[in-house]
């Protein structure tokens, strides 16, 4: 049978058509997050309460667990949708830098219904945008009075407290972002309304490869989100109050109707360091290796030996970071130069923008509000083991006690077959490793004793041995001069 001209038109026209409906269902994701409050309890036992997001099954469903940060979401490509309601007590709004918002089909509804100035708040923006009711509309005659009282507080649609609304990104790019709440955001940031978005695109590729920038594929890849619970010194109380709590206090106090009281920031220092809404040690439990039930474990970060590890990096605090990977530039040999040869973290990209070359940093600067893709190459690594990934710049306290804040663990080893926990040889459980476990090690060689902290040399052959998590069961100068080395900064099997 043939078919003519203007058939084979139509057949195409169809098959472009059936092919894009397909695309698009498969690459749409809508996410419904909901703001609200929980409590976060730090490691020296100070629980803060925190604004966070929750991802609900369906829309107003209630039943995501708060978080901060607020749940990774995780898009494959294509289009984005979040539907976000609003449980706290002030107007919020959703924002991620990088992601311009598509234009919303019904402005109206878009604008906003505060009672109290309604001749400001009610007029529908001009073009089907989302607006920020707080920005002046084109007639300012209207609102003169008001416009010269209320300073603008959102970047893009504010949903007020109560209420629900949907933010729409369309087809979104690869690369690792932000999301976080854009109004008033000195504050509400600082308070929790944050997390990361990650686009994948092509599994396990960062982003489309370059002549001169070819290296994006990885074999695992890692959120580490830095971020600060801001605090100041309260004299007449003798201690430091936080800024969650002062705005706590602040939201319990008002009636929020016409307008949101301003509440500035410049007092408030960082008190708490936190990676992933942790601080260390909290930052380096049990993490499975794997997302297959029973998974074994490792502490803080996986980096599986001989792979490729793809950090994806990101500040939502206040404050410019250091991420540093210590102990790398020990862990190759070149065979060219046949010395120490550092394997620095390669910079790949930037705010979801690839570089046009690669950079080798040791310890980049993340300023604030900034998101880099690191990949670390451990294809060439001697042996496998932990490097400590901190703050460079020592936000690594908890309340000014060290150690403690942003500091964790990227644990590269198999853990079927040995342990290199960090905390290995820690005996007085300080959370250090220093010259007193090393005493504590040694008297425990005199004195024929046992201490499972301190038994760091696996069965004879290096393995772990059978029904022993680690080690041999007992405590020789091996385990001592291992538990040495450690306390002088090397890294040890």
């Amino acid at each position: 049978m043939k078919i003519g001209q203007s058939g084979t038109r139509v057949l195409v026209f169809l098959a472009v058509f059936v092919a894009s409906s397909l695309a698009g269902q498969a690459s749409a994701a809508t996410y419904n997050l909901r703001a609200d409050t929980t409590t976060a309890t730090l490691p020296d036992g100070t629980a803060v309460t925190v604004w966070g997001f929750a991802d609900d099954t369906t829309a107003g469903a209630g039943n995501g667990v708060v978080s901060v940060p607020g749940p990774q979401l995780t898009v494959a490509d294509g289009t984005l949708t979040i539907n976000l309601r609003n449980n706290l007590k002030v107007p919020i709004s959703l924002l991620i830098p990088g992601l311009p918002v598509v234009p919303n089909a019904n402005p109206a509804a878009l604008a906003g219904t505060r009672g109290a100035t309604a001749n400001y708040d009610n007029i529908a923006p001009a073009v089907p945008i989302p607006q920020n009711p707080n920005f002046p509309p084109s007639n300012p005659g209207t609102i003169s009075s008001y416009a010269t009282k209320q300073r603008v507080r959102s970047f893009t649609t504010e949903v007020q407290p109560g209420s629900s609304a949907s933010y729409s990104f369309g087809a979104v790019r690869p690369g690792t972002f932000l999301y976080e709440s854009g109004t008033q955001p000195a504050v509400q940031i600082p308070m929790g309304l944050y997390g990361a978005l990650v686009v994948t695109g092509t599994t396990g590729q960062a982003y489309p490869p370059t002549a001169n920038n070819p290296n994006t594929t990885f074999d695992r890849d890692q959120v580490v989100l830095f971020s600060e619970i801001l605090a100041k010194y309260d004299y007449s109380a003798g201690r430091f109050v936080t800024m969650n709590e002062d705005v706590i206090k602040a939201v319990g106090a008002q009636t929020w109707t016409a307008a949101v009281p301003s509440f500035s920031t410049l007092d408030y220092k960082p008190l708490y360091y936190l990676i992933n809404g942790k601080s260390y040690p909290d930052t380096i439990a049990a993490t499975p290796i794997s997302a297959a039930p029973n998974a074994p474990t490792v502490p803080g970060i996986y980096a599986p030996p001989g792979k490729k590890l793809l950090l994806r990096l990101l500040n939502a605090g206040q404050e410019t970071r250091a991420p540093a990977i210590q102990g790398s530039y020990l862990d190759n040999v070149d065979p060219a130069l046949a010395k120490a040869h550092a394997i620095y973290p390669q910079i790949i990209a930037e705010d979801a923008r690839l570089y046009p070359y690669a950079k080798q940093e040791f310890a980049p600067i993340l300023p604030a509000g900034k998101a880099m893709d690191a990949l670390v190459d451990l294809t060439a690594a001697v042996s496998p083991g932990y490097y400590a990934l901190y703050d460079r710049r020592l936000g690594v306290t908890n309340a000014g006690v060290y150690p403690g804040g942003m500091m964790t663990f990227l644990a590269s080893w198999d853990p079927t077959v040995r342990d290199c926990s960090p905390f290995k040889g820690d005996l007085n459980g300080d959370g250090t490793i220093n010259v007193f476990d090393v005493i504590m090690a040694l008297k425990l060689v005199l004195a024929n004793g046992y201490d499972a902290r301190a038994d760091i040399t696996a069965g004879g052959s290096g393995l772990l041995t059978a029904g022993l998590p680690c080690g041999k069961g007992t405590v020789t100068i091996a385990d001592a001069l291992l538990i040495l080395q450690k306390a002088v900064g090397l890294n040890p099997y």
